[in-house]
């Protein structure tokens, strides 16, 4: 949805088993305790996540060219039914 300007976390695979119960270790919470640090601490590495998920967002989701893409769509639909 934001390209590069997202971050994914892989979770273990248990973590996504039933009953949806589990715990992170300590090892584990880790990883998502110094992202977290990192975002709030880190401003050019804020900054740089902020600019690529604009730029993604413009690139990929800028609401008057999908607008205009729908619009062709509907016309194109209408002409064949008609």
């Amino acid at each position: 949805m934001i390209g590069l300007g997202g971050v994914t976390l892989k979770l273990p695979e248990n973590m996504y088993e039933k009953p949806y119960d589990k715990i992170l270790d300590p090892n584990g919470l880790e990883v998502f305790v110094a992202l977290i640090e990192r975002l709030y601490g880190d401003t050019a590495y804020y900054a740089e996540l902020v600019l690529q998920a604009k730029q993604h967002g413009e690139k990929n989701h800028n609401i008057e060219r999908n607008a205009d893409v729908l619009y062709q769509e509907f016309r194109t639909l209408l002409a064949v039914n008609n």
